[in-house]
């Protein structure tokens, strides 16, 4: 089995980072010249949005949520870590003590 040496990688927050140095850095064919976006926190958004939900900060229903749980989305699964799947447990939970009755 033959070998072959390549230049060295660098890998930073997940992203391969090849000819590192005061130069630029050069990723792919894109060309970074600002080094802070390698060191972005990639779970940002993700913060922020639990931000909004342990404030209670009220957000429209997305054009994508289904039919079936808009209804129950003000002021219930707005505030949820897990909308979609908070709102069918809820239904199949409705579902189970109409049976009942």
């Amino acid at each position: 089995m033959i070998s072959e040496r390549c230049e060295p990688i660098t890998i930073i927050n997940a992203v391969v980072v090849k000819n590192v140095g005061p130069q630029n850095i050069s990723r792919d064919s894109h060309s970074i010249t600002n080094q802070e976006y390698l060191y972005d926190d990639p779970f940002k958004e993700t913060q922020e949005e639990w931000k909004r939900i342990l404030n209670k900060i009220s957000k429209p229903c997305p054009s994508d949520f289904p039919k079936e749980l808009k209804p129950y989305w003000k002021g219930h699964l707005e505030f949820s870590l897990t909308p979609y799947e908070s709102g069918w447990m809820y239904l199949n939970e409705m579902k189970k003590t109409k049976r009942r009755k």
